[in-house]
């Protein structure tokens, strides 16, 4: 599960990071002379870029950090989805996965052709639900094993004997130590 929030997080970090550099350079451009800036043959395309950027709702800049929770979200549920096919030894959980991914990434792919950013957030908020359903039912499948089991396991941990210590020679220490001279 760390893995997908791993990879979900660094993803949203560096994408958010984008898009935080993207607001401060519209920021230091808004009322900036572009033609000192800008190449004349682009000078017209970057007053165009910019004035949309402005005139967009404020929350259409909220959407892509709404995006990321969603993403976050699945990517979690596949990570758990990928390590139930070594936990249980079945390959159909990573096919499972391969398929989950496949059909959020084609739903976004197809919606961001067909209908608006908004519809498309909504199907990956529901796909994210659905997504945190996959992973309550993995976890209350785990967190099947009885109080017997985990009395017994901690049971068998404390009748194990401790490792002995290592003895180690004068000789041994003396090369360990940092020679700060060398």
């Amino acid at each position: 599960m760390f893995y997908g929030v791993g990879h979900g997080g660094l993803e949203a970090i560096l994408l958010g990071g984008i898009a935080f550099y993207a607001f401060f350079q519209a920021m230091a451009y808004r009322n900036a002379d572009l033609g000192n800036l800008v190449p004349p043959e682009q000078l017209q395309l970057a007053r165009a870029q910019l004035d949309l950027y402005w005139s967009l709702p404020w929350y259409t800049a909220l959407l892509g950090a709404l995006e990321r929770i969603f993403a976050l979200t699945i990517q979690m549920t596949l990570a758990v989805m990928i390590m139930q096919a070594f936990v249980r030894k079945k390959a159909s959980w990573l096919f499972l996965a391969i398929a989950w991914h496949t059909l959020v990434d084609a739903v976004v792919v197809f919606g961001v052709k067909t209908w608006s950013i908004f519809v498309v957030e909504i199907l990956v908020g529901f796909m994210a639900l659905l997504s945190l359903a996959i992973l309550w039912r993995l976890r209350s499948e785990n967190d099947s094993s009885t109080a017997e089991e985990v009395v017994s396991e901690d049971r068998d941990s404390r009748t194990a004997l401790p490792p002995r210590p290592r003895r180690y020679s004068i000789d041994q220490i003396e090369r360990s130590r940092y020679d700060h001279n060398s």
